[in-house]
């Protein structure tokens, strides 16, 4: 497990715990001097002395006095002590198991795929109140229970891939706890925790959302919506990352001044390859483009393809190509969505 998580054990149950990110709020004083803490929509604020500031994947920038910093679990430092204000009802209440949890959060169900189960309810960390999403996995099948004799759980591999993604300039909703309670070689119990991206939506709602018709003063921002999720999955793909599942309701997005800033949702099954195999590429364009027709236009999906090409560079004879199995497929499968609907 990666070093920056404290690991808790309660009976079968081990609990990793984020101890070294920062709180997107970004508001915090320690004595006479405030210092400039970065937030996640990229604002500072800053007292008589600016101090270290922790960007999002965690590199650091520092002026001539280190001042507080409050991470994303909010722990906080002033000068050389450390005061942790982390929310111990709450890391234990992970640990007691789901039947806790609801008694003392009382959460609100999301909806989910009937192989995860996902809430959401609002936690306390020192003054600042959190919203917090627990997604627990489960077993799909038999065989899927059998394989994770000899695989990661679900919810690890969620974490390695979320850690990968922010190693490689990509985001994803923080997790700051991962959980899994194990019987023998058996686990009966996986789940994370992650915190709520403030003033996000999909993707999804974004391109349907009728506000953004060309009757209106938004039109232009859908299309370089477009264009700019065209270059963030060109980037991914030109590394060699896959994401497991790119529907557009798997990534959210935050309109920050002139540009778009992507997180990226369900996260199990993303890997990264020394080179992105063919398949998987078409695999996520056809998961991109499955939404229904007339919520774009042939030239938003143009823009989105131009950008991505900008990234990976093909001859137009292998960009032709592959346009076409993404538009062949994706019609297929829209299809057959339709039928089995009816």
């Amino acid at each position: 497990m990666d070093s920056g998580f404290d690991r808790l054990r309660r009976g079968n149950c081990t609990l990793y715990i984020h101890k070294d990110f920062r709180d997107d709020i970004g508001h915090q004083t320690c004595g006479n001097n405030t210092a400039g803490v970065r937030n996640n929509i990229g604002q500072q604020t800053s007292g008589n002395d600016i101090g270290v500031v922790r960007d999002d994947i965690g590199q650091q920038t520092s002026g001539n006095d280190i001042g507080v910093v409050r991470d994303d679990i909010g722990h906080q430092t002033c000068g050389n002590n450390t005061t942790s204000v982390r929310n111990d009802i709450f890391e234990q209440t992970l640990l007691a198991g789901k039947e806790e949890l609801h008694k003392r959060y009382h959460p609100t169900p999301v909806p989910s795929s009937k192989f995860t189960s996902v809430c959401k309810f609002i936690v306390r960390f020192g003054d600042v109140e959190r919203v917090i999403y627990f997604k627990e996995y489960f077993c799909r099948s038999t065989w899927d229970f059998v394989k994770h004799l000899f695989r990661p759980s679900r919810a690890r591999r969620a974490l390695k891939a979320a850690l990968m993604l922010a190693a490689n300039g990509f985001e994803s909703p923080a997790i700051i706890a991962m959980g899994q309670c194990r019987f023998v070689f058996f686990t009966m119990r996986n789940f994370v925790a992650t915190l709520e991206v403030e003033s996000a939506r999909s993707v999804y709602q974004i391109i349907a959302d009728k506000q953004y018709s060309p009757n209106t003063g938004q039109f232009r921002m859908k299309r370089s919506l477009a264009g700019s999720f065209g270059r963030t999955i060109g980037r991914m793909h030109a590394i060699g990352i896959f994401h497991g599942d790119l529907r557009l309701g798997n990534v959210l997005v935050r309109k920050e001044q002139d540009s778009w800033r992507f997180f990226f949702l369900d996260n199990e099954r993303t890997k990264k390859f020394r080179r992105l195999p063919a398949r998987l590429r078409l695999k996520n364009l056809v998961q991109i483009n499955m939404f229904e027709p007339w919520l774009a236009s042939d030239t938003d999906r143009m823009r989105f393809f131009k950008e991505y090409w900008a990234e990976n560079k093909k001859s137009k004879v292998e960009k032709a190509a592959l346009i076409k199995k993404v538009l062949k497929k994706t019609s297929r499968r829209l299809r057959k969505k339709q039928v089995l609907k009816l």
